[in-house]
């Protein structure tokens, strides 16, 4: 998250630490309240999830190394998955996320696209497809560790998923995708994805994506 917002930041946040200004300007106008999104409390570390290897199908998972990275312009945040699902809502509204304005429409466009002629931009991997969209897709792998973002800035949907385990297939993300773009109204006005309400609970339904995994999702 570090790289894909410190370009638009580093001219006002001079006056202050970097760190500060990400959670002043960028985590709380978003809405997140985990406390210590930096350095995480010793009570924060008492819910977080294990690292774990594992060993291709059926094998056993392993502990690996918890790790902490503070080399910028890549470092850690300790954050959920709701939360990171807001700060990809913001990217895939032109930098607005619940009609407040985080970050402007031309450093947003300008984040998203590919430098060099290549195909990554800030923070982002971004592909061009046959139909004129743009998809975004960060990937997030520590040992142990691992998690998607994916978005469809036209279709303005995104998913973003993590796993305690050493890597995340990409297929989800695909799968999901396409399943919010052929219904994003029924999706657009829920704040969050994080939970499942019990009273949504026998509206749930079952896709296939043709591998090894399925989604489930919550009629509105």
């Amino acid at each position: 998250m570090a790289t894909d917002w410190r370009v638009c930041c580093w001219k006002r946040s001079r006056a202050s630490a970097y760190e500060k200004y990400v959670c002043n300007h960028v985590l709380k106008p978003l809405g997140i309240t985990t406390p210590h999104p930096i350095y995480s409390s010793p009570e924060m570390v008492e819910l977080m999830a294990l690292p774990y290897d594992v060993a291709g199908a059926g094998g056993e998972p392993r502990p690996a190394p918890q790790v902490h990275t503070d080399v910028y312009p890549a470092g850690n945040a300790y954050l959920t998955a709701e939360d990171m699902a807001r700060f990809l809502g913001a990217h895939v509204n032109g930098g607005v996320f619940q009609e407040r304005r985080i970050v402007s429409a031309a450093s947003v466009s300008q984040m998203h696209e590919p430098r060099f002629g290549g195909n990554y931009a800030f923070g982002f991997r971004v592909k061009k497809t046959a139909r004129g969209r743009t998809l975004i897709r960060h990937v997030g792998r520590m040992p142990g560790m691992s998690s998607m973002m994916m978005g469809d800035v036209e279709a303005h949907v995104g998913v973003y998923y993590m796993a305690n385990a050493s890597d995340v297939p990409f297929e989800i993300a695909d799968a999901a995708i396409a399943l919010l773009r052929t219904s994003p109204a029924a999706f657009a006005s829920k704040p969050t994805v994080a939970g499942l309400p019990r009273r949504h609970r026998a509206a749930v339904r079952r896709f296939n994506t043709h591998t090894h995994y399925s989604l489930r999702a919550i009629s509105s």
